[in-house]
């Protein structure tokens, strides 16, 4: 049997590198819009009262893009561009501790999964 043909080689996981590359570039160009977004037009108070969500209805009236952003916005997406940047670390550590890295990877996505089953907007609306 051929040994090369059996084990994945570094090349087999260039794709998954190069993906995990441009999520953490991208996640991290995203804060910087996010941070820029909340100093240019900050969010509303952040009372639970009905008058505060009527601030953020006209507030999303004035500034529709913005005011996705002050709801979290980045925060999914950067959740979602971390997958690939999960999976590439595993790949890229097995060789080292395949036990830690499984432990590191599961604990990672299933905090992801949590961080989607409990987001709302708790910040505008009571």
């Amino acid at each position: 049997m051929d040994v090369t043909k059996s084990s994945a080689t570094a090349d087999d996981w260039k794709w998954l590198y190069r993906l995990a590359g441009a999520a953490a570039f991208t996640s991290a160009g995203l804060v910087v819009v996010a941070g820029a977004v909340f100093m240019l037009w900050p969010p509303p108070g952040f009372d639970p009262t009905a008058a505060n969500t009527r601030d953020w209805f006209a507030f999303f009236q004035a500034h529709r893009l913005a005011g996705i952003f002050d709801l979290d916005l980045v925060m999914v997406i950067d959740n979602v561009l971390a997958i690939p940047i999960f999976l590439a670390l595993y790949v890229a550590l097995r060789r080292i501790s395949v036990s830690w890295t499984t432990l590191g990877v599961v604990a990672s996505l299933v905090g992801t999964a949590g961080y989607f089953a409990i987001n709302r907007p708790s910040r505008c609306c009571p």
